[in-house]
């Protein structure tokens, strides 16, 4: 998991967004990836809305969150 900047970065990514559900937010581990994802200038935003079998609600809030 801490390898993945430096594999975004191979890729050209530039903007990631991390989406999961509230309970592996609160574990800390999107935050570990957002990390990962700044050592190698890659901006990133977490979205914990995410359901074991997603709503159309919660697909519909992580797009809004598109620039």
């Amino acid at each position: 998991m801490d390898e993945i900047g430096f594999d975004m970065a191979q890729h050209g990514a530039r903007r990631v967004l991390i989406l999961t559900d509230p309970r592996i937010n609160e574990l800390g581990i999107p935050a570990r990836v957002a990390d990962s994802l700044a050592r190698y200038g890659i901006s990133s935003e977490i979205f914990d809305g995410v359901h074991v079998e997603p709503t159309d609600d919660s697909m519909d809030k992580a797009v809004e969150l598109r620039p």
